[in-house]
C-alpha cells in the first residue's frame, strides 16, 4: 500500500511541465503595450481631428502631434533597445 502511494504512476511519469522562455513572455508584453499605445494614439488623433473641425485649430494640432508622439515613442524606444543588444 505504501509503495503505491510513493509511486507517481504512468500518467505522471510521461507528464512534463510546459517550459516557457522569459523572452517569449517579454515579447508578448511588448506586443500588448504596443497595441495599447496604438489605441491611445488613434483616439488622440481622432480627438484632434474633431477639435479642428470645431474651429479650435491650435488645440487640434497639439492633440494630433501629441498622439503621434505617444504612438511612435514605444516602437522607437523598443527598436533602439533591440539595437543595443
Amino acid at each position: 500500500m505504501i509503495e503505491q502511494l510513493n509511486s507517481v504512476g504512468p500518467f505522471l511519469e510521461s507528464f512534463t511541465l510546459a517550459q516557457v522562455a522569459v523572452d517569449d513572455l517579454v515579447d508578448e508584453g511588448v506586443g500588448i503595450i504596443s497595441k495599447v499605445t496604438l489605441l491611445i494614439a488613434v483616439a488622440g488623433i481622432s480627438y484632434g481631428g474633431y477639435t479642428v473641425t470645431r474651429g479650435e485649430i491650435q488645440n487640434g494640432i497639439l492633440a494630433i502631434l501629441g498622439s503621434l508622439l505617444i504612438g511612435f515613442a514605444f516602437p522607437i524606444a523598443s527598436e533602439i533597445f533591440e539595437l543595443a543588444k
